[in-house]
């Protein structure tokens, strides 16, 4: 493939202030979604202090950049769920951030770049189900086809959206 035709697949990248917009209240609705979601667990160990709030708070910064740099917002995504979830005990909330990112980049990349995002996703998926899943959550037969679904609809979506 060559550059030229590399960049055939990538639309034109929006810094419009309407989208800057979006994202910063794309942002502030992750963040306060995985607030709530704290908050509304009664079996939750962690309470909502300034050090869970200061993670969500970073965990959902790779949203401002996924449209000038949708490798690194997802690969910041990624890193900080682990980061999150090591802390922080909400587990339902955390991939959306990862998932907007991994939609971005689908949406900007060509076919090739998305299936290698997707592929390479796949082991820390299923490590993240590894250590931060219950003792028996890798022996459930949907655990990992529902996470993994997870990590595959917004890469779909993205092209789908993408090649339309």
């Amino acid at each position: 493939m060559t550059a030229s035709c590399a960049t055939a697949y990538r639309p034109g990248v929006s810094t419009h202030q309407r989208a800057v917009g979006f994202d910063v209240l794309l942002a502030v609705g992750l963040a306060v979604t995985m607030l709530v979601e704290m908050w509304r667990d009664p079996g939750a160990d962690t309470h909502i202090n300034a050090l869970s709030v200061t993670l969500i708070i970073l965990a959902v910064l790779p949203v401002l950049i996924r449209r000038q740099r949708p490798r690194l917002a997802l690969a910041s995504a990624m890193g900080m769920l682990y980061v999150v979830m090591a802390t922080v005990d909400i587990y339902q909330t955390v991939p959306f951030t990862s998932m907007v990112a991994g939609y971005s980049l689908a949406l900007t990349s060509d076919r090739r770049t998305t299936i290698l995002a997707g592929l390479a996703l796949v082991p820390p998926t299923i490590a993240a189900i590894a250590i931060f899943g219950h003792d028996d959550v890798l022996f459930r037969t949907t655990e990992i086809p529902k996470n993994l679904a997870f990590v595959a609809a917004p890469l779909l979506l993205g092209s789908a959206v993408r090649e339309r």
